[in-house]
């Protein structure tokens, strides 16, 4: 039995730079800790200083980083995502050169992911981008389950 991919996959949808994502390969279960959470892994506050909702997060983020046996294995981050590299691989593959110099140049500069996102709106090609999305994010979870011999299933 394997671990479902859409839950690898909806876990990197909401990867941020603030969070860190963990799969427990006991339970199947993914764990996400925000900022609070990992800074009271990582040092001695008192759980109880946290709302009642958060203090189970916070002493299940304190048994993730004090696990030596590989139960919790990290998920990767937004660094290793890299979705820039996706804004570029679905801008390449369109088939009419005019949409993707488009593109293109919608990701050159500041502002790329925002410029971007208006470009696919603006020429309706939305939801062709978070099914190429979708899939880019696909790839990564089949990589990381197979680096780190983890079973998963494709279904749902």
């Amino acid at each position: 039995m394997g671990i479902p991919l859409h839950a690898i996959v909806e876990a990197l949808e909401f990867q941020s730079d603030e969070s860190r994502v963990f799969l427990d390969r006991q339970t199947g279960e993914v764990h996400a800790f925000g900022p609070d959470e990992l800074r009271a892994a990582e040092t001695d506050e008192d759980p109880s200083d946290f709302p009642d909702w958060q203090q189970p997060l916070v002493a299940l983020a304190r048994q993730v980083f004090s696990d030596s046996s590989g139960r919790f294995v990290e998920l990767p981050d937004s660094w290793d995502i890299h979705e820039y590299r996706a804004l570029e691989g679905f801008a390449t593959s369109q088939a009419d050169p005019a949409i993707a110099d488009q593109l293109l140049s919608a990701i050159r500069g500041r502002g790329a992911f925002r410029h971007f996102k208006d470009a696919i709106y603006r020429l309706g090609i939305a939801d062709t981008w978070y099914t190429y999305r979708g899939e880019f994010l696909q790839e990564i979870a089949r990589d990381w389950c197979q680096a780190n011999d983890i079973p998963y299933t494709e279904g749902s």
